[in-house]
């Protein structure tokens, strides 16, 4: 836009100056406040391009017309010979400073004085490009075909070398270090729902592609298998253990069905609210009774259960046994957890299922939420795109899910899968264990390669339920 300003400005002067050096002055001075100013009154938050863009653009402006009056002050001022030195290196300071800010953001993230550093170290590059590449090209005689070739070639060497070493590194093969591997593909694996299920997990797992409720069955593995029957249902902590379900079901030569659905737990309650994106009498509460209707005629098998705690701890959902019975509280909600378990429990079971509950895993947002998908490859690459909190934190926000579970598991006589242990060293929760292995996905979810480990505790825990 600036540049687009500055041409118009340069067309419409066409040799004209201005006609008072007092008017040169009065522009100068105005248009240095302008540029001054946008420096407080311009943010990162500010919305661009926008009205406030117009802010240095005009002050700039201002000072290019200034300046067609030698005796304006601004003029002066800017024809020093410290100004036109500043002047003179500005457009390789310009180039420079960019890239060494950037890739220095990149391989140290949150540290304002490292890019300020980096600022100050991109002058030398700069300086050297000036003395040994503008300068000399200002003045190089390009008169023959020959000599404009070699320059276009000579510009034309780094991109192309730059691009072409970025081809061969994005390749899967090609590597920063021996910890990028296996990081990026637990980071990016998708689990068994997504990837080979036609997608039987997603917000809108519950509707089918005609906008209707999903089919009962319609996501099975191992279909032909004799074995006592598996039935995996939940929200997406269901589908995380996909892995370890299916390959539990291979051990055991059980077919596997799973019906799961994101952000709706399979508990006999409703639910509303920012977790919980489904008002009472939407979908996810006819998913859930459709789940639980076709549970009453499935064969008798092994249901296994597993959902997030994250409606119950979390301030921006609402729970109740009935539509208007809703409550936030976290008390309340704890108890109602219990209650809505409860209940499920005992209709899988008076219609001969057996129950294995899994306990919730925690979820990363302590001190703030960690996410891979914004860690840097350099992170990555260095195995520094990990997050951790005490278990004690951990412990004090699932209690009161956790002990409901416990509770209900013993008056029922059910088979309890917690992975915390899996997840946590000692008194440290990590998305890392200490051997390199990643143990999480995303803030919510565990990796493949962690579901994939669960697969004998699974395989106990099933053939416990039905001894």
């Amino acid at each position: 836009m600036l540049l687009f300003a500055a041409a118009l400005l340069a067309l419409l002067l066409a040799g004209r100056t201005l006609p008072d050096g007092r008017a040169g002055s009065v522009l100068g001075v105005l248009g240095l406040m302008l540029l001054a100013s946008s420096l407080w009154l311009i943010s990162d938050a500010t919305p661009f391009p926008g009205p406030w863009t117009l802010l240095p653009v005009t002050g700039t402006l201002l000072l290019l017309l200034s300046g067609t009056r030698a005796t304006a002050a601004s003029t002066r001022l800017l024809s020093t010979r410290p100004m036109v030195k500043i002047g003179d290196w500005s457009y390789s300071m310009y180039l420079w400073h960019w890239p060494f800010i950037v890739f220095a953001g990149l391989v140290f993230p949150g540290s304002p004085a490292v890019l300020l550093i980096a600022a100050v170290l991109s002058l030398g590059p700069a300086l050297a490009s000036y003395r040994w590449v503008e300068a000399p090209l200002r003045t190089a005689s390009l008169a023959s075909n020959g000599s404009r070739l070699a320059m276009v070639g000579a510009f034309l060497v780094v991109p192309v070398a730059l691009a072409g070493a970025l081809g061969i590194a994005s390749r899967k093969d090609v590597w920063i270090s021996s910890a990028f591997t296996p990081s990026i593909a637990a980071f990016n694996d998708t689990h068994r729902p997504h990837a080979a299920w036609d997608d039987c997990l997603s917000t809108a797992t519950m509707m089918g592609p005609s906008g209707t409720l999903r089919d009962w069955g319609s996501c099975t593995w191992n279909s032909q298998a004799s074995g006592v029957p598996l039935y995996l249902v939940g929200d997406s902590n269901a589908g995380m253990l996909s892995e370890a379900l299916e390959g539990a079901a291979a051990e055991l030569g059980s077919p596997l069905t799973l019906d799961s659905a994101a952000a709706c737990p399979l508990l006999d309650w409703y639910m509303s609210g920012a977790s919980a994106p489904t008002s009472p009498a939407t979908i996810c509460r006819e998913h859930v009774d459709q789940t639980l209707r076709a549970l009453d005629e499935a064969d008798p098998g092994v249901v296994v259960i597993a959902n997030s705690d994250l409606y119950v701890w979390s301030g921006g959902s609402q729970v109740g046994s009935a539509p208007n019975e809703m409550s936030d509280n976290g008390e309340d909600k704890a108890k109602i957890w219990e209650a809505s378990l409860r209940r499920t429990i005992d209709r899988l079971q008076s219609h001969g299922h057996h129950v294995v509950l899994v306990q919730p895993i925690h979820r990363f947002e302590y001190p703030k939420t960690w996410a891979p998908s914004v860690c840097t490859v350099f992170q990555i690459a260095r195995e520094d795109c990990e997050a951790s909190m005490p278990l004690s934190y951990v412990e004090n926000l699932q209690q009161p899910t956790r002990m409901a579970i416990d509770k209900v598991a013993r008056e029922t006589d059910l088979q309890v899968v917690d992975v915390r242990p899996y997840l946590c060293e000692g008194q440290t929760c990590a998305t890392r264990r200490n051997d390199g292995f990643v143990l999480y996905a995303d803030p919510a979810h565990i990796s493949v390669p962690m579901s994939r480990e669960l697969i004998p505790t699974f395989a106990e825990a099933i053939n416990n339920a039905v001894r």
